[in-house]
């Protein structure tokens, strides 16, 4: 084969080909065909390839290799190293010294060396060589403290001149001045400190009137916050009365109250701190007084004269009631004598304490005088005479003051009422606690569904305590008992424990709902409120698995022991077997419809939850914003249950829940107007028995109840607003005795409804159709 240079001969014909750039010789046009290489290449054996020489790259479409920089060894353009020297390391591309190494001449030479001291790059530092080397802050080549440079750190407020293996010159600024320098053997202030300005290398003191200045009275900024110096360079001083404060590095114009200087922030200014002189130690006009201003002072004088009233009237029971007399104005007092005698020429027995605030500075008189009754009255007179050694700031006394005092329709039980009603209402425990046992008996026969009425009845009696009607005493006896009755107490154990022990996680809920419910204290909170219902749901639950386990414990381990004793045809054996079938049938009740049961006897609780809540929300509190969220999920569960009672044409549920929503709904929202609280829910109860009548699936029971509940809700109208006198304490009896009837024949219902059930147990034919089914 011919060899050419630079070309080749392609088939015998005198045709030339040009070789690669890179190829000196070749065989062929390709980089991989190269038989010799030019002098900054060598030819690489295994690919037939001219590579450029160590230290050099390729340069695109070029035929000479190109000098790498000489910071790398090898490279792959000017800007990236591949591979660099001794004493170097690669980073990012680059070659760079390591440390302990610097550059000089394109090498890395040690620190380690008379010449590294000198280096920045070595920041070499020994505060024993007496120079000043390139990682010391300061080296003045002696030992002396706060001079400038201890320990080759620069003392607290000066400076250092630093010159590499030179001593360092420390200086310190001139007082007041921020920044200086070191020029021509002096120290020259170049700046100064806020209030300060330069004149003649010093720092001289601003006016008060300024913040920074140019000049001594020409302004740059203004100490007073949101003040600007005007055209004059002056600034706004604060008004007459008024004092510069610095708070959080702000200065604002403050007024002193008792400076005698009435400024625009203050109602007075009398020149002293005290009090009951008309302007108390806050500047601010007392009560009783009124004041003017003469040359910036206030002049105070008192436009009334010191009086006692009668300022409220509260009834701590049917017995018990305070009268609270208080003063108009601040007073000072000695000896009080306060005397409480009968106006009218009646003649019975009663008795009074007095109570009143022992206090030898100026301060309001309160006087607390506590009635307590023995006998009903429709209308008494008191006289109460008050006189003592009273007087104010200006030595004004109060002379003996007379006040009549009027109590009308005061009803005390006699001790044969007395004991009547607490006799009536010990029936009532006994009623309704032997229903409640009799209602537990059903559950295990017919389901939750049985326990229902009852639930319902106390439920709607437990929440009359909230309505603003005054009952009569010998019926908030009865009622009062029925603070025990709510029979969600019962089925709630653990609402109990919190109750009983005071245990802090329900207190963290804690809302007072605020006064109009008949004198009750309300926790509005709806977590607090709602958790009894929630646990009950929970408790039913797991009290259901439990018994369910215990069946199914008896079934596999003691019945079949009972099979080997008894005959299993026997009359024991088939009434246990029975027994062990109801008992299976109910708590199969219980998992198809027994949580929509607890939901429908508990809907009195979660309807005032959700009410009281919401009538005391605050839109500001994102607690209780959290809290409608949560009310308004409960809502829309309420809504769609309701629905589905609709669809599925269920009359009672319907009248039910509706009855029920609208007698809470007056309760609380209707608190605060008496007579149309009493007209809501009297309506109310009105429609809900005619439903009743009028429907047929309702039993005669139920419509007893309602009747006993309107009339009771019908005679407080009638003694409430009657023209005529009537009495009050047999209207109680009436319907205390409506209420009894009402428990009573919850109870004879209960029994007949057990005794019907006890009666399948042992009839062999019914037995054997449950069977069937």
């Amino acid at each position: 084969m011919l060899i050419q240079i630079n070309f080749v001969k392609v088939e015998n014909k005198h045709i030339t080909l040009d070789c690669s750039t890179k190829c000196k010789t070749c065989n062929g046009q390709l980089e991989n065909q190269c038989l010799s290489c030019f002098d900054d290449r060598y030819l690489e054996i295994t690919s037939n390839k001219c590579i450029c020489l160590p230290g050099y790259f390729d340069i695109l479409n070029e035929q000479a290799c190109q000098l790498c920089p000489n910071k790398c060894l090898e490279c792959s353009n000017l800007e990236i190293c591949t591979k660099c020297g001794i004493n170097q390391k690669l980073i990012n591309g680059n070659c760079l010294c390591q440390d302990g190494y610097y550059s000089s001449n394109k090498r890395c030479l040690s620190c380690n060396t008379i010449q590294g001291k000198y280096i920045l790059e070595c920041n070499y530092q020994n505060c024993a060589d007496k120079v000043w080397t390139s990682s010391e802050n300061c080296d003045d080549g002696n030992d002396i403290r706060n001079d400038g440079c201890t320990n080759c750190k620069i003392d607290k407020n000066f400076k250092c001149l630093n010159r590499l293996n030179q001593k360092s010159i420390c200086f310190k600024c001139q007082d007041q001045c921020k920044d200086c320098s070191f020029s021509n053997y002096q120290i020259v202030c170049n700046q100064c400190d806020d209030g300060y300005y330069l004149s003649d290398n010093k720092c001289l003191q601003c006016s008060d009137n300024c913040q920074t200045c140019v000049l001594f009275n020409q302004c740059i900024t203004c100490p007073i916050i949101n003040t600007y110096p005007n055209e004059y360079l002056k600034c706004q001083e604060c008004d007459y009365g008024q004092y510069p404060s610095i708070i959080n590095q702000i200065t604002q114009c403050f007024s002193i109250c008792g400076d005698g200087i009435k400024s625009e922030f203050e109602l007075c200014d009398d020149g002293n701190n005290y009090s009951a002189d008309g302007c108390n130690n806050l500047c601010q006009i007392e009560d009783s007084f009124v004041c003017s201003t003469y040359q910036k002072r206030s002049i105070c004088f008192i436009n009334k004269k010191p009086e006692l009233f009668i300022s409220n009237t509260i009834k701590i029971s049917d017995k018990q009631y305070i009268i609270q007399i208080k003063s108009n104005q601040l007073l000072k007092y000695k000896l009080i004598n306060t005397n409480v005698l009968l106006f009218t020429q009646n003649q019975y027995n009663y008795t009074h304490n007095v109570e009143y605030s022992q206090n030898s500075q100026y301060d309001y008189l309160i006087i607390n005088i506590t009635m307590n009754f023995t006998v009903s009255f429709e209308l008494e007179i008191f006289k109460i005479e008050v006189s003592g050694n009273i007087y104010n700031a200006l030595n004004q006394t109060i002379s003996t003051t007379t006040f009549y005092k009027y109590f009308e329709n005061v009803y005390i039980l006699t001790e044969v009422q007395q004991q009547t009603s607490e006799l009536g209402s010990q029936l009532g425990s006994i009623l309704f606690y032997t229903t409640l046992s009799l209602t537990i008996l059903q559950v295990a026969f017919s389901g939750i569904s049985s326990i229902s009425l009852m639930v319902k009845t106390s439920n709607y009696i437990y929440y009359m305590k909230y309505m603003n009607i005054d009952f009569p005493p010998n019926l908030r006896i009865l009622l009062t008992q029925f603070n025990d009755f709510n029979l969600l107490k019962f089925v709630n154990i653990p609402s109990i424990m919190f109750e009983k022990f005071d245990i802090d996680f329900l207190q963290t809920f804690n809302k007072n709902a605020g006064d109009g419910y008949n004198n009750q204290v309300i926790n509005s909170d709806f977590i607090a409120n709602i958790i009894p219902f929630v646990i009950s749901i929970v408790q039913a639950i797991i009290f259901i698995w439990f018994i369910n386990f215990v069946i199914l414990f008896i079934n596999q381990r003691i019945m079949r022991k009972l099979d080997d004793i008894f005959v299993y045809q026997s009359k024991m054996m088939k009434i246990l077997r029975y027994t062990q079938f109801h008992l299976l049938k109910s708590i199969e009740k219980f998992r198809q419809g027994g949580i929509l049961e607890l939901f429908l006897i508990s809907q009195y609780q979660i309807y005032f939850s959700i009410f009281i809540s919401i009538k005391t929300f605050q839109y500001d509190q994102l607690y209780d914003q959290i809290i409608l969220i949560i009310n308004l999920g409960f809502s829309i569960l309420l809504i769609n249950f309701m629905s589905h009672q609709i669809k599925n044409k269920s009359t009672i549920s319907i009248i039910s829940l509706v009855n029920q929503l609208l007698y809470i709904f007056c309760i609380v929202y209707l608190n605060n107007f008496q007579l149309i609280q009493i007209l809501c829910i009297t309506t109310q109860q009105v429609v809900q028995l005619y439903f009743m009548i009028s429907e047929e699936q309702f039993g005669n029971v139920q419509i007893i109840e309602e009747s006993s509940l309107l009339l009771l809700f019908l005679t407080s109208i009638l003694y409430i607003y009657s023209p005529i006198d009537i009495d009050y304490i047999h209207i109680g009896f009436i319907q205390f005795g409506g209420i009894l009837i009402t428990f009573m024949v919850n109870m004879i219902m209960q029994i007949s409804e057990l005794y019907g059930q006890i009666v399948k147990y042992f009839n062999p034919n019914q037995k054997n159709a449950d069977k069937n089914k």
